[in-house]
């Protein structure tokens, strides 16, 4: 949290906005904030686990979980992770806890760090697997959903996905040109 701010960053596309530079916020802050949102809101948790940057996929399932359940929400809400055993942990605490995790295994993996030729393989490598690769993966990882980086994505990978009984999500349309396309 320390030295990052949300907002406040100008966009030549709206030069008259005011910048409005604020904390980021902290879990417990953000349901605090949920008990007034709307109960339809979908509040999506990205979860990075990299040891030894963040704490393991134990330790954050359980922390996680563990505050979301006692604050009793009445919001649906989607776990993310780049890694299936991730997805894995957080189902099998959210077992023990009680409540039904509901996931998302993002494609591909993208490590704090790495070096630009492994990017470019995480890039590659989804694309010479396969359709049928990425559906296992995200099979492996029990997930309930598929986050495909948008360059890596086809129509073909779409619709097979969606035949596994997949949700297939894109990642990260920053540009309104790739929203257009």
């Amino acid at each position: 949290r320390d030295g990052y701010l949300c907002g406040g960053l100008p966009d030549p596309e709206h030069p008259n906005a005011e910048l409005l530079a604020a904390p980021l916020m902290t879990f417990d802050e953000m349901i605090q904030a949920l008990e007034f949102a709307s109960s339809d809101l979908l509040i999506h948790l990205d979860v990075k686990v990299e040891e030894p940057l963040t704490a393991s996929a134990d330790a954050s399932a359980r922390a996680i979980l563990t505050r979301w359940v006692n604050a009793d929400l009445p919001n649906p809400w989607l776990i993310s992770a780049n890694l299936p055993e991730t997805l894995q942990v957080f189902r099998a605490v959210g077992s023990e806890l009680g409540v039904d995790v509901h996931t998302q295994l993002i494609v591909p993996f993208h490590p704090t760090g790495g070096s630009q030729t492994k990017t470019a393989l995480g890039y590659a490598v989804p694309v010479l697997l396969g359709t049928q690769e990425l559906v296992a993966l995200a099979r492996e990882a029990e997930a309930d959903s598929v986050a495909i980086h948008h360059e890596l994505v086809s129509r073909h990978s779409v619709r097979v996905a969606r035949a596994e009984g997949l949700e297939v999500f894109l990642w990260t349309l920053n540009k309104r040109q790739d929203l257009l396309e």
